[in-house]
């Protein structure tokens, strides 16, 4: 697994670079996190998991990032085999 470091620098050349360039400018803006969680919502769970952890860790008041994350993660997911 590699590490947080270097998921994150994924990200960030990824098709996200310009969300993560933003929020390299302003990160306490949670309009810009839920947008950027909107383009990554076909993304593996893992990898908007870290989004999240990111964004609440920033904005621990956000009730829209706290309500996202939480409904992301009780959403159904397709079983590993």
């Amino acid at each position: 697994m590699a590490s947080v470091k270097a998921q994150i620098q994924a990200l960030r050349e990824g098709e996200g670079a310009a969300y993560e360039g933003e929020l390299l400018r302003n990160p306490y803006s949670a309009r810009t996190w839920i947008a950027y969680l909107g383009i990554r919502n076909e993304a593996p769970f893992r990898e908007r998991r870290l989004i999240y952890e990111r964004a609440v860790r920033l904005l621990p008041r956000s009730y829209k990032l706290w309500r996202a994350h939480g409904a992301a993660r009780d959403a159904p997911r397709p079983h590993r085999r």
